[in-house]
């Protein structure tokens, strides 16, 4: 793991309060941008979730390390969504994008 990889991992499990906020960004900031103490930049990329989709809920976003924009990985905040209470945060990963084929008939 690079010292980048290592150092967001810290920021994020220290901060639950920053996942929470984050979770809501995957599918809203599509510019790159950096709050004040973030160790990294990011832009969201995919999200899933909210009303009449269910009880899943996540969101993607792609961060970069702002001194070597070269240095990037996807993380996706996962949680759950219900109509009386919104969406709650529940673990954060790093995960990678993969393609899918589907078939489909119509």
């Amino acid at each position: 793991m690079t010292n980048f990889k290592q150092e967001v991992t810290d920021y994020l499990n220290d901060n639950r309060a920053i996942c929470e906020e984050l979770m809501y960004e995957g599918g809203y900031d599509k510019d790159w941008s950096q709050d004040d103490n973030d160790p990294f930049e990011y832009k969201g990329v995919d999200s899933y979730g909210g009303e009449d989709q269910g009880s899943d809920f996540y969101s993607v976003i792609l961060i970069r390390n702002p001194d070597n924009h070269d240095e990037q990985y996807y993380i996706k905040f996962q949680g759950w969504y219900a109509s009386y209470d919104g969406a709650e945060y529940h673990n954060w990963s790093f995960v990678e994008p993969k393609q899918k084929t589907i078939t489909t008939y119509s």
